[in-house]
C-alpha cells in the first residue's frame, strides 16, 4: 500500500510538473512577438524575472553536482548573471508595483523543468531551459548596461 501511495504522489507530481512547464510562454516566442519589450517596463521586468529565475535554478542545480573547476566557474557565472537580471528586476518592479511573487513561481516553473530533463534525458539543459537560456545569455549585455544605467 505504501509503494502504490508513492508512486501515485511522484505521478502526481510529474504531471503537475509539466502543466507548470506548459504554462511558461518560451522566451524565444516571446521576443518575436515583442521585439520592442525594452520600451515596456512591464515586458522588460518579466524579461528580467524570467532570466534571474532560470539562472538561479541553473546554478544552483550546477552547485549539486561534483565540484570540477569548470563547474564552479560555471556556476558563479550564472550567479553573477542571475544578479544583474535581478537589479534590473528590483528596481522596475518599484515602478510597476509588482511583487516578487512571479519570479518565485518562474524559478518553481525552471525547477520542475530542470527535473524533468534530468530524469527524462540526464542532462538539465534541454528544450525550453536551452532556449530560454539562449535568449537570456543574448540579451544579458543589454541588462547588464540597463542595470548600471537603473542603479545611477
Amino acid at each position: 500500500m505504501n509503494y502504490i501511495v508513492k508512486v501515485l504522489v511522484v505521478i502526481l507530481m510529474t504531471i503537475t510538473s509539466s502543466l507548470y512547464a506548459a504554462e511558461l510562454e518560451p522566451l524565444k516566442q516571446f521576443i518575436n512577438r515583442k521585439p520592442l519589450f525594452f520600451s515596456d517596463k512591464n515586458d522588460t521586468e518579466m524579461l528580467a524575472s524570467r532570466c534571474s529565475a532560470l539562472y538561479l535554478v541553473l546554478g544552483s542545480r550546477i552547485e549539486a553536482v561534483p565540484k570540477s573547476k569548470e563547474m564552479q566557474d560555471i556556476s558563479k557565472e550564472y550567479a553573477d548573471q542571475a544578479v544583474v537580471y535581478d537589479q534590473v528586476r528590483e528596481v522596475i518592479s518599484k515602478v510597476t508595483k509588482s511583487s516578487i511573487t512571479q519570479q518565485k513561481e518562474f524559478a518553481q516553473n525552471y525547477a520542475n523543468m530542470t527535473l524533468i530533463n534530468w530524469k527524462k534525458h540526464d542532462d538539465i539543459f534541454k528544450g525550453m531551459v536551452n532556449d530560454d537560456l539562449d535568449v537570456c545569455q543574448n540579451n544579458y549585455i543589454y541588462f547588464k548596461k540597463l542595470a548600471v544605467n537603473l542603479s545611477k
